[in-house]
């Protein structure tokens, strides 16, 4: 165990070695590049949400990498009639409480990361109905709204409880913050917090173009 941490060690140090120093003018562009991306990304459904799913299985929280499913709501209850949405976890790199024997990110965050992580959804209001996320050995399912060995024979779309709900508004930039799942995989809840001011520091820093018109909040709210 202590060669393994020792190698890891390594590793991350030769990457920031060989790293070196980013050309400002260089790295400007990228932004801008990134930048226009998300702004067209937001152009296909008419808003964009990101959100990060995290556990804290001990000493603090950790990413949770997976996803999560959404129907929009109608009459009171998820949308059965349309095909739901799959929002993948973004990184969280700034957490309130981080775990101390986690890595961390090996990789630094990029507007054209947090390109990929904004997902293009339509405005409305949103339910969860199933969630997955895994980390190490550790794997965590809730909900039944997924395909399974056979289809959908076994399947049900029902709303998490607690935190599980989102307003999407037209033309919104949405960062719905952490996610973290309690209660049971037969009756799930969600927590939902916002992204820490940390967090939001780091994304101002990688797109300056972009976070003026991002939308700070949480499921639940």
């Amino acid at each position: 165990m202590r060669l393994k941490t020792i190698g890891a060690w390594w590793v991350i140090g030769l990457l920031a070695g060989c790293a070196g120093t980013p050309d400002p003018a260089k790295v400007a562009a990228q932004q801008h590049e990134g930048s226009a991306e998300i702004l067209a990304d937001l152009k296909k459904k008419g808003s964009l949400l990101l959100v990060r799913m995290v556990d804290s299985p001990f000493l603090g929280d950790v990413n949770c990498d997976g996803y999560i499913t959404l129907r929009k709501i109608n009459a009171g209850k998820p949308d059965e009639t349309e095909p739901p949405l799959s929002v993948g976890s973004a990184a969280a790199y700034r957490l309130q409480n981080p775990n101390k024997l986690s890595l961390g990110q090996l990789f630094s965050a990029t507007v054209q990361r947090y390109e990929r992580w904004f997902v293009p959804i339509a405005p409305g209001r949103y339910a969860v109905t199933y969630a997955s996320c895994h980390y190490g050995n550790t794997t965590i399912e809730a909900g039944g709204d997924q395909d399974g060995l056979f289809g959908r024979t076994f399947s049900y779309v029902r709303p998490f409880g607690g935190d599980s709900t989102i307003t999407i508004g037209q033309g919104q930039i949405v960062d719905a913050g952490y996610i973290r799942l309690a209660g049971t995989r037969s009756d799930p809840r969600v927590v939902g917090s916002e992204a820490t001011p940390a967090e939001r520091d780091l994304m101002k820093s990688v797109m300056p173009e972009v976070y003026p018109s991002i939308t700070f909040t949480k499921f639940g709210s």
